[in-house]
């Protein structure tokens, strides 16, 4: 679904909004990275299909106001199901995965144009 380069970039915004304690930004962008490799991975079978579904009103932004939050709580329910993240609960999951949805959001729209 994402190319390297919208990694990349989707990793920057992730690192800018999230601190691990301890960890120094390199390494902090270096985990994002692993683990939207990962998620990209996933990202490339139905998973995919059925999120760019949800989604596509989003990237092209004929969705506004409450839809397009009802499809990005959508988007972030569906990936929650499929990501489980250790020692983290799921409504941490879905907090940490609102941005994921936002940044593959926002590097679909920007190499659309």
């Amino acid at each position: 679904m994402l190319n390297e380069k919208q990694i990349d970039a989707l990793a920057d915004k992730l690192n800018a909004k999230i601190n691990i304690p301890l960890l120094g930004e390199g390494t902090e962008k270096q985990i994002l990275v692993a683990a939207l490799n990962q998620l990209n991975q996933m990202l490339a079978g139905k998973l995919g299909e059925e999120l760019r579904a949800i989604i596509q009103p989003l990237i092209d932004g004929s969705a506004t106001g409450e839809e397009a939050a009802r499809l990005k709580a959508q988007a972030v329910e569906l990936l929650n199901k499929k990501v489980n993240i250790p020692i983290v609960g799921e409504d941490t999951e879905a907090q940490m995965l609102g941005p994921v949805v936002d940044g593959i959001v926002d590097v679909t729209r920007s190499n659309l144009g």
